[in-house]
């Protein structure tokens, strides 16, 4: 991620009615699901994936970008980004970092996702208890706040821009729950202010090919022994599976 994600930032965001937040909580967990549904239910695509980090709580400041790219095809789900992938299939994670030449192997819970993936949309109702709603040119804008402190979310508040025909998500602004330092034109004093990553999400079908197995990247020896295929030569393995 963006090197300014480590920092923290205050935000302060308005709250919505009891009765009222109840309501549209629904109507977010209901939009959640279709969401993660749309993406389920579609064997095989690939979405180009643009991480901007922006200055402010609007405008179109720009201060970091960076592409990335995800791939389903079945089972199999890969995250790349700068230059690191992230491997996914049942129960198996393999994360590759192409600069140290180093992949690390675990074993995960049946249907997880790849980590901060963008999709991994179907918690987000466990961080934000104030939600809304509405819609703007076939566009459902789904705002999320928290409205309780929690140390493992850095994020005080969440919009998603759904296309209401796909359930596909074209944007998504997460905005910072502390501030971050920006540097300033001259280059070399910093400020700090508010920030917002925004990700911009370009989806297409891809043509029918064959799917990856775990085979294509680890050789399995036993139980818990394995090494890397030999278009890995030279990297370091970590198993984590012990």
């Amino acid at each position: 991620m963006i090197r300014k994600l480590k920092y923290i930032v205050t935000f302060f965001c308005c709250l919505f009615v009891t009765q009222e937040g109840q309501a549209q909580n629904e109507k977010t967990k209901d939009l959640l699901k279709k969401v993660q549904q749309a993406y389920e239910n579609t064997k095989q695509y690939q979405i180009a994936v643009t991480y901007n980090m922006h200055r402010g709580f609007s405008g179109n400041n720009i201060t970091e970008s960076y592409q990335g790219t995800m791939v389903k095809n079945g089972k199999f789900s890969q995250f790349k980004a700068l230059n690191s992938e992230i491997i996914q299939f049942p129960r198996i994670q393999l994360t590759i970092d192409h600069t140290e030449k180093v992949a690390r192997y675990a074993k995960t819970e049946k249907g997880a996702t790849v980590p901060n993936s963008p999709l991994d949309v179907a918690n987000f109702l466990k961080f934000y208890d104030k939600t809304v709603v509405t819609e703007r040119e076939g566009i459902l804008v789904c705002e999320m706040v928290a409205t309780k402190v929690n140390m493992q979310n850095p994020y005080a508040k969440v919009v998603l821009h759904v296309d209401k025909k796909t359930y596909r998500i074209e944007k998504q602004e997460l905005f910072f729950t502390a501030m971050i330092p920006f540097v300033e034109s001259d280059g070399k004093t910093r400020k700090m202010d508010v920030g917002r990553l925004v990700i911009l999400m370009d989806f297409k079908e891809t043509e029918e090919q064959a799917e990856p197995t775990p085979n294509d990247f680890i050789v399995l020896s036993g139980k818990d022994d394995i090494s890397l295929t030999e278009q890995y030569q030279g990297y370091r393995l970590i198993n984590l599976a012990h």
